[in-house]
């Protein structure tokens, strides 16, 4: 006989799954089953790669927010004590971002440039896609922790959400060990619970782990999530990925292809690297994107994440945007690309890079960090961010 908390579950699974039919919500009870198994996701990484200080941790986060510059929108009201400008860098309504996944010491003033442009009173659901760096995995999975713990506050987990993406088929249930041992997530959820503050117990979450995808697979993953991901303007994508990985210790050492000017210094050679990549994510352009990775073999983490939203991007647009890297509309610039769509124009753009240090000898090591957003625009806006 099925739980009390279970059978409540199952009723609001059913109300959002629409035309599934009897072979749909069998599915649904299956997957919703599998969410009960694991209570809580402990914030494994807190005392180590960021303080378990909830108080210092918050402050600390406070501090590298308000260093971008960038107002915050309603900041004052995630704290519950008014509202605060809105974000203009750039203009729209923000649909994703792409932030870093290192030490907080590392990365944690990156991150807040993506971070510091979310609106806290704009969203109900976040979905966070991460890559897998300690389990292989030839597809993606999800974390059936029903609670989410940091040291600011806990994050509740979409469990509607997991379980339409378990009952597609396409994605497993991340093993919990594997789970709290998984770092890419995790770094941005004390983000997110300092960011929504006073509502961050209404927000869903749903953490994605992406696998080794192949392109085709990306393509399958991204058509899959796209509702999940783009049809509501009240679900917020963070997608998690550092930049390039350089110096023996990571196994590559290369400088960009082809090779960079003479003279030129290592860390710029492979900022160059990073920024012909970032411009093709700002341009949503998918075949440049593989072509680039193929061609360069940047180490970038989170690539499997990124390419499942640039596909995600495309199978919203309607398979338009892997034709966009020379089809810019007039607004676009070198910092951003328009892509006119029936429901707005979707502009990606990167706020910040930073390196862990500067590489100057073949013995140095560095990782490079990156934020960036997508906003959807209606109409036909000029790039005036």
């Amino acid at each position: 006989m099925l739980c009390g908390c279970l059978a409540d579950r199952l009723k609001q699974l059913v109300c959002v799954w629409f035309g599934s039919g009897v072979s749909g919500l069998s599915r649904l009870v299956t997957a919703a089953m599998a969410t009960q198994t694991v209570t809580y996701r402990a914030a494994s990484h807190a005392g180590s790669w960021y303080t378990a200080n909830g108080p210092a941790l918050a402050r600390e986060l406070t501090q590298w927010l308000n260093a971008t510059g960038i107002p915050r929108p309603g900041a004052a009201a995630a704290a519950g004590n008014g509202s605060a400008p809105a974000c203009s860098v750039p203009d729209g309504r923000l649909r994703a971002i792409i932030a870093p996944h290192a030490g907080y010491a590392y990365s944690g003033p990156v991150a807040a440039y993506a971070y510091a442009c979310i609106d806290p009173s704009a969203y109900d659901r976040v979905v966070v896609l991460g890559p897998s760096h300690h389990v292989y995995m030839p597809g993606c999975a999800v974390s059936t922790a029903a609670t989410l713990r940091t040291p600011i506050g806990d994050l509740v987990t979409d469990d509607v959400a997991v379980a339409q993406l378990r009952a597609t088929g396409l994605f497993s249930a991340f093993e919990p060990a594997a789970d709290e041992a998984e770092h890419s997530i995790e770094m941005h959820l004390p983000y997110l619970a300092h960011v929504f503050g006073a509502r961050r117990s209404a927000i869903r979450v749903t953490c994605v782990v992406v696998g080794s995808l192949s392109t085709e697979a990306e393509a399958t993953y991204g058509a899959a999530m796209a509702p999940l991901l783009l049809d509501s303007p009240r679900t917020l994508t963070v997608v998690s990925s550092d930049f390039c990985h350089w110096g023996r210790r990571f196994r590559y050492t290369r400088l960009g292809d082809p090779p960079p000017p003479a003279g030129l210094a290592r860390h710029a050679a492979i900022e160059a690297m990073d920024r012909e990549g970032m411009a093709l994510i700002e341009r949503q352009d998918v075949p440049g994107w593989a072509a680039y990775l193929k061609r360069t073999g940047n180490t970038i983490c989170g690539r499997h994440p990124i390419g499942v939203l640039l596909r995600a991007v495309e199978a919203w647009q309607g398979g338009g945007a892997g034709q966009a890297s020379d089809a810019a509309t007039a607004g676009g610039t070198a910092n951003g690309n328009e892509l006119p769509v029936g429901r707005g124009t979707l502009r990606t753009r990167f706020l910040k890079y930073a390196q862990s240090s500067p590489v100057v000898s073949s013995a140095d090591s560095s990782v490079s960090y990156a934020s960036g957003v997508t906003m959807l625009v209606e109409g036909n806006a000029s790039d005036d961010g």
